[in-house]
């Protein structure tokens, strides 16, 4: 009985004081906030919600840290948490990481985007520059109150 009850509480220590269930339970939603996250960011990156890209870091890196939290406890505690288990959150980090690869993909097209739109503004300001003084038609010489 000794036994049980030590194996239970190494059990619980290595789950972070979490029941099987608890940490299975818990490593799911990391995993489900973390994609949720990245269609989010997938959306507004094709949208070129570019206002919003700064703001999306903290949270990307706050998500992260919480899953590599996670998995370190999956990785030392794999064992008592079963190989099928293990498979499937295996399963879904590699969709994890295959949505990185579509997010980065959008990313690079918004910065060719973004690169074009800068390039056709040079172009239209060197053009205007052709034009007279700041791309603005001569100024009078003098104010009359005459008309």
């Amino acid at each position: 009985m000794v036994t049980n009850a030590a194996s239970a509480e190494r059990r619980m220590e290595l789950l972070g004081g979490r029941t099987v269930a608890e940490y299975k339970a818990s490593l799911l939603e990391a995993l489900d906030d973390f994609a949720a996250m990245q269609e989010d960011h997938v959306r507004g990156i094709v949208e070129g919600a570019n206002q919003k890209i700064f703001s999306w870091r903290g949270n990307r890196e706050k998500a992260f840290r919480l899953l590599a939290c996670q998995l370190d406890i999956l990785k030392s505690a794999a064992d008592i948490l079963g190989e099928d288990f293990v498979r499937l959150i295996q399963d879904r980090i590699k969709g994890l990481l295959d949505r990185e690869g579509v997010l980065r993909d959008a990313a690079l097209v918004q910065q060719e985007k973004t690169k074009e739109k800068l390039n056709a503004m040079r172009q239209g300001k060197k053009a205007l520059h052709g034009y007279g003084h700041n791309g603005l038609a001569e100024q009078p010489k003098y104010l009359s109150n005459r008309m």
